[in-house]
């Protein structure tokens, strides 16, 4: 905590007592927020400093109502594209749909800007804010404020957490062959994994959701095992290595997504696979594609 001189703690336990907030206060000074709280703490603020500070977060939260609450444009599609099913996927695998909002989060900003142009294109919304976080992996948040598309979107399930019971792939991606390649992908990209020697494994909480997407890759000629994880909880679906299955697997998998963890760490998971598994002339094995 930056150290004050008496003049300007005198200013700043002044203002604290007057029902100015640790905002304020920083703001006024110009000092960091942590240093007015270090510093103001424990000022005694009297009945009329209590009635103001009730009275400004009254208002912030009249303010953040409006901002929010208040009916935004947007547009409903009038049928069901690519674009759309790739909105639902990745709020089914990666994302959320609760509240009058959407939200996605992913390690691939690539992912990140394409779940973007999709939803201004579907339904001509932009995101209420985006942002990057940072960690051992980086991540991005995105979150879309409209209750509108948030209704229509759950339209096609009740529930888009993998938690609940409710949360199902729609029957009409399912049906259509095209449709279901494209949500397919989204898995791969959102919840999909493949480690240094070849496994390649997605995850998911649901069980109906993890049946249909065994179902789905069945449709589409990619051969997968489904086992139900006893620790933790949810299940696993685990891609089988034979060579026809695996350039089946590649028409459906990984496109945008990366390593998050291990020595492929940052690489594409779709250029981790075609290292692991080259396709000129004969199919290398894990082993041999790193030598």
């Amino acid at each position: 905590m930056r150290k004050l001189s008496l003049s300007v703690v005198g200013r700043l336990v002044s203002l604290r007592k007057s029902g100015h907030s640790y905002k304020e206060i920083a703001k006024e000074l110009g000092i960091g927020v942590g240093t007015a709280y270090g510093y103001g703490r424990n000022v005694k603020v009297t009945p009329k400093g209590v009635e103001r500070l009730r009275k400004r977060e009254a208002e912030s939260r009249r303010r953040f109502a409006l901002l929010y609450a208040r009916p935004k444009p947007f547009r409903i599609p009038d049928a069901l594209s690519l674009r759309e099913v790739r909105v639902i996927g990745h709020c089914i695998f990666d994302g959320a749909v609760y509240d009058g909002t959407i939200r996605y989060t992913n390690s691939s900003e690539a992912l990140i800007e394409e779940f973007m142009g999709d939803m201004e294109s579907v339904f001509g919304v932009l995101p209420t804010y985006r942002k990057r976080c940072r960690g051992n992996t980086d991540y991005y948040a995105l979150c879309y404020c409209n209750a509108g598309v948030a209704r229509h979107l759950l339209t096609y399930t009740p529930s888009y957490s993998t938690s609940s019971p409710l949360c199902s792939i729609p029957g009409e991606i399912i049906e259509d062959t095209v449709f279901a390649k494209e949500l397919l992908r989204t898995f791969w990209d959102d919840e999909g994994s493949i480690s240094e020697k070849g496994d390649i494994e997605g995850g998911t909480k649901s069980e109906t959701v993890a049946r249909q997407l065994v179902a789905m890759h069945e449709k589409v000629g990619v051969g997968v095992r489904l086992y139900r994880r006893s620790r933790c909880g949810g299940f696993r679906i685990y891609v089988l290595r034979d060579r026809e299955n695996l350039r089946n697997f590649r028409d459906i998998g990984f496109r945008h997504s990366i390593v998050t963890q291990g020595r492929l760490k940052g690489m594409r998971r779709i250029d981790a696979f075609d290292r692991l598994y080259r396709f000129s002339g004969r199919m290398a094995g894990p082993g041999e594609a790193d030598g």
